[in-house]
């Protein structure tokens, strides 16, 4: 984030102007606080928005400074800057992660771990980021102890490219010194409220990956520099005092109301800069009454000087501490974590940071050499943990093959049949779970792999075919992937019975004639796309016998219930009308974020893992509630091979049930099959 821009001179950062240091000692106080104690501080991210300004107008005086003095600007030696600033301490927090994972991190997050250390030391953190937010699979991903390297990310693109426009405004400029920081000015300002504008209509579009991208984030940047070509010094010490405590207080104020509701970063990124912008322009006023005396007090001073290695320490060690702790991670432990962090801030920065942003200039001299250094030193982050990574999932492949091959067996009391009458299964144990919990989460259908689910964002209609294309009953899965999830159990079913199974789905949306409102825009948009495309699509089709549908509970996003009621119920008519049975799965029930990371610790008792069925199950599935009193439709409920006891269960006959908090492992739902099966054949499902 902005806190590795405080300077890219070798000199001790305490030499800088003491309300910038402020600023900075304030941005990183309101972030850690918000990390620790969201409640206190909903606010708090915005402290990351405040360092961007600041790197924004430090970065951009400095460039200026050496452009105007030398009349050039040397991209090497400013990158070769920007690499011994940054790297050492950031690879060093990087290397301490991937060490600490294998001990601290429950095994299912480990590849999305050592994946964002890779992106992290590479600088794309963000972009992952921003691709896991509109990805329906990785969207409620767990954060990472490096997940706040997107910042750091988004920076350092940003100053790949800033540079490179100056040497474009000079050579527009023709090298006049007056024209070109007209023509510098004027390209910055031109990119600032492209990007500004970029960043207001992808909050409204695409709010997840607006926080994170560059091109959103950009126009902050650009704030911090134009702030560079300005000067405040014609104001009168009074109005520069009154707008010095304006910023300070406006800062603290929209850290304390805005919230994880405020659609950021948009037009409510602008205020937290203005008042930073206010405090910065300000300067320190001789006026009595001006902040002057407060900014300048050593521990402020003290936090400011440590500000970068203090963002880089406390979210690894708020998380770390999170898993080693879990219950036991109290307030005031949490205040001897932030103190912890702090005194090792201040290690790093005395120890690694000041010595290599001081070294000899007869060994920095070669900026080649340092960027040479540089490239190495990520080398040795980033091979390990790809190598690492890489084996995690090859381990993961190989025992989901062997969790398939397991249930392929059909063995008596595994999985779902554990809950079976027809066995007797009381003194059945197993040692180990299948699939193992770390694994649990690749799990999938083969729908994922075939490439038959239109995405997220998609509109385009997929169909794939399975089983007996000549079979005498037409059968035909549809929905979002709680329909998905069953695919499995049907398939078999199917390959057992000779139907003809074709499948229709789509990410994060349920088959329903009702508009979407609400939700993500870019999910609730495409959904919407994808039901006008895909209902004429089906009504070509050559008509079904049987048709499942499925959807999840939290996924309804619709205006009213007896709105959805009504969207299931027309969707379902160009089935029925044209002789097909609809079948409604019952929405399965739900665990919590710690459920695979207990099943870890837990696997020959799985017990402690269960959720209170109260829970669990949300009171009321819609698509059941629109299946009553419908001719030609039918429910199945499985809710018995789930939930008993009072408890919904992490894993039965020693499977894992879910994958995630919501999604039923292949495992598991191959193991539903004779049970679907039989409740069709108690219905008198296909007739015919």
């Amino acid at each position: 984030m902005g806190i590795s821009s405080a300077t890219d001179d070798p000199t001790r950062s305490s030499g800088f102007r003491p309300e910038i240091q402020a600023l900075r000692a304030l941005a990183v106080a309101v972030v850690v606080v918000y990390h620790f104690w969201p409640h206190i501080l909903p606010g708090g991210f915005i402290g990351v928005d405040v360092f961007f300004l600041i790197s924004g107008f430090l970065i951009t005086s400095h460039l200026l400074r050496e452009w105007e003095g030398g009349g050039r600007i040397s991209l090497s030696r400013f990158w070769a800057r920007r690499a011994r600033r940054l790297l050492p301490a950031s690879l060093i927090v990087l290397a301490v992660v991937a060490i600490a994972t294998p001990f601290v991190v429950p095994g299912s997050q480990w590849p999305q771990v050592y994946r964002e250390i890779v992106a992290s030391a590479l600088y794309v953190e963000n972009w992952s980021l921003a691709r896991d937010s509109i990805d329906y699979l990785t969207a409620e991903n767990l954060p990472t102890p490096v997940q706040h390297f997107w910042s750091l990310s988004a920076e350092e693109q940003f100053y790949l490219v800033w540079p490179i426009l100056l040497l474009v405004a000079s050579a527009v400029s023709l090298a006049q010194p007056v024209r070109r920081r007209r023509v510098a000015l004027a390209l910055l300002a031109t990119v600032t409220l492209a990007s500004f504008a970029y960043s207001i209509v992808l909050t409204y579009s695409s709010p997840g990956p607006a926080y994170f991208v560059t091109p959103a984030r950009a126009w902050e940047f650009g704030a911090g520099g134009l702030l560079a070509f300005v000067s405040a010094n014609r104001l009168g010490g009074r109005i520069r005092a009154a707008a010095a405590w304006a910023g300070w207080i406006g800062i603290v104020v929209v850290a304390m109301s805005y919230s994880a509701a405020t659609p950021f970063p948009g037009f409510a990124a602008a205020a937290p800069l203005i008042f930073a912008g206010a405090i910065i322009l300000a300067g320190r006023p001789h006026v009595r009454w001006a902040p002057n005396r407060v900014i300048a007090t050593k521990p402020v001073v003290f936090l400011g000087d440590v500000s970068y290695a203090t963002y880089l320490w406390h979210w690894p060690a708020l998380l770390l501490g999170g898993y080693l702790l879990g219950e036991r991670f109290v307030w005031w432990v949490k205040i001897l974590v932030i103190v912890a962090t702090i005194v090792v801030a201040w290690l790093t920065t005395r120890f690694v940071e000041n010595p290599v942003r001081s070294l000899r200039p007869a060994l920095i001299r070669k900026s080649r050499y340092t960027l040479i250094a540089a490239a190495l030193a990520m080398a040795i982050v980033v091979v390990p943990s790809l190598v690492t990574w890489s084996a995690i999932r090859a381990a993961a492949a190989a025992e989901i093959a062997a969790a398939q091959a397991a249930a392929e067996l059909e063995v008596a009391c595994f999985g779902a049949g554990a809950r079976d009458p027809d066995y007797d299964c009381d003194g059945v144990v197993y040692d180990h779970l299948t699939p193992d919990p770390i694994a649990a989460v690749d799990d999938k259908p083969d729908a994922y792999a075939d490439g038959c689910i239109t995405g997220d964002k998609k509109s385009d209609v997929r169909m794939c075919e399975i089983g007996d294309p000549d079979g005498a009953i037409r059968v035909a899965i549809v929905g979002d992937s709680h329909a998905i999830h069953w695919e499995p159990a049907l398939v078999k079913i199917a390959q057992e019975r000779g139907w003809s199974l074709t499948t229709i789905y789509k990410s994060a949306c349920p088959h329903s004639n009702a508009v979407k409102v609400g939700g993500k825009p870019e999910w609730t948009a495409s959904c919407n796309a994808w039901i006008e495309a895909v209902n004429p699509v089906i009504e070509g089709l050559e008509p079904f016998d049987l048709v499942f549908v499925s959807y999840s509970i939290n996924n309804t996003s619709y205006e009213s219930e007896s709105v959805a009621i009504k969207g299931f119920r027309d969707a379902w008519h160009m089935f029925t009308d044209r002789g097909a049975e609809v079948v409604v799965l019952r929405d399965v029930p739900r665990m919590l974020d710690s459920t695979m990371a207990c099943l870890e610790s837990n696997e020959a008792d799985p017990e402690p893992c269960d959720v209170p069925a109260a829970e669990s199950y949300l009171p009321v599935d819609l698509m059941v509630e629109a299946a009553k009193g419908q001719e030609h439709v039918s429910v199945i409920d499985l809710t018995e091979y789930f939930c008993w006891s009072g408890t919904c269960k992490a894993a039965i006959g020693g499977v894992v049930v879910f994958r995630d908090t919501h999604h039923v492992t292949r495992t598991f739902a191959f193991t539903l099959a004779p049970y679907v099966a039989r409740a069709l054949d108690k219905l008198g499902i296909p007739a015919r």
